[in-house]
């Protein structure tokens, strides 16, 4: 529980919600909806403590936004990978929800050798407030008509990439053509039709990405301005600490100033063209044919990072795996089979990354270094 308290103290201090205008009458019919079982401690985001679950009266401060805990036992059985999950519960009219529902998986297998607790709860704590939760009506913000991308990933493979955006993202939008260096970008990518994350491709460590990753996960501008443009009616439901914000944007790093074509092309046309350039990783962060060489040789390689005011040295390889749990994910073997074709099946990256060469850190000195 030190985890979910914590994001919520985190939540408490990024995000501040707008008190409803409406008093609403909560029964104990409307929270068996959201949950038949409801366990202590319950946070509750104005006080950053647990308590047991015993009068609706506890549910009457409109200034404020409860979540509730489920062991979600049936949920965690379908899904052996699911460590928790949370959805907006009660939202009426135009409206802020006021409660939101997350169900724990307590017994997963999953939690082994897990350390992204707190983001984690923080990622599932804003999925609770309505972020790609909140299904907007056709008279409020939508996203771009979803498209399909033809890509070519080997000598002589394409593949059809299917491209979703996500829902109340127009002020983000202008954020990630900042970030990204493309002001050709439609939209937020989607991570599937559902709209209910961000691309993990495109986005990778960011903190609404489906997968978190081992290290920081940030919640950025993108995803700040998405969550503050969820709302229905005239009255915006959330706002978000700049301060904060800001300073988790300023360390987000994942496809900084990396162009349209990283966002338009696969990782193998994107690191065919990039890899004319001097630097050691010039597709980062994807690996090269000439990076992925250096890795089944065995070696190294020096990868320099900075955002502007604080620079990195890292040592690192090209991750590569023997299986993966995404059907569609190509192997690197078709990608590269001058590299690769007398040696096993073998994949470039975990699920989200659609099978390409991801960069491993194995170490990190700081030192001087090239500015990506």
């Amino acid at each position: 529980m030190k985890d979910i308290i914590a994001a919520v103290k985190w939540i408490e201090s990024v995000i501040q919600i707008q008190s409803s205008s409406v008093m609403y009458n909560i029964t104990w019919n409307d929270l068996s909806r959201c949950s038949k079982n409801i366990i202590p401690p319950t946070a509750k985001l104005s006080q950053s403590s647990g308590y047991k679950l015993q009068s609706l009266n506890q549910l009457t401060d409109f200034t404020n936004f409860n979540l509730i805990l489920r062991d979600g036992s049936k949920e965690c059985q379908e899904d052996p990978f699911l460590l928790a999950a949370a959805t907006p519960c009660l939202q009426k009219s135009k409206e802020r929800p006021q409660l939101g529902l997350m169900i724990l998986c307590t017994n997963s297998k999953a939690w082994n050798g897990f350390t992204s607790g707190i983001d984690l709860f923080k990622h599932e704590i804003l999925h609770s407030l309505g972020f790609g939760t909140f299904i907007p009506s056709k008279a409020e913000q939508r996203s771009p008509p979803s498209t399909v991308l033809s890509q070519r990933v080997g000598v002589n493979k394409f593949v059809k990439q299917d491209v979703h955006y996500m829902d109340f993202a127009s002020e983000a939008l202008k954020h990630a053509r900042d970030y990204f260096g493309c002001s050709k970008m439609v939209g937020i990518n989607a991570d599937d039709e559902q709209k209910m994350h961000l691309d993990e491709y495109i986005f990778g460590n960011e903190l609404m990405t489906p997968i978190l990753s081992k290290g920081n996960n940030y919640f950025t501008k993108i995803s700040a301005s998405i969550l503050e443009n969820t709302f229905t009616g005239d009255k915006q439901w959330y706002k978000t600490n700049s301060f904060i914000v800001d300073q988790q944007t300023r360390s987000y790093w994942y496809g900084r100033n990396a162009g349209c074509e990283f966002l338009t092309q696969s990782c193998y046309e994107f690191g065919n063209k990039k890899s004319k350039s001097a630097l050691s990783f010039p597709a980062f962060p994807f690996c090269t044919e000439t990076n992925l060489k250096a890795t089944v040789s065995g070696h190294k390689q020096d990868l320099c990072l900075g955002n502007g005011t604080e620079k990195v040295q890292l040592m690192t390889f090209c991750h590569m795996q023997s299986k993966t749990y995404d059907t569609t994910s190509i192997t690197l073997n078709d990608m590269f089979p001058q590299t690769f074709k007398s040696k096993p099946l073998v994949y470039g990256s975990v699920n989200g990354y659609r099978g390409c060469p991801i960069i491993s850190v194995s170490a990190s000195t700081a030192e001087h270094c090239i500015t990506y």
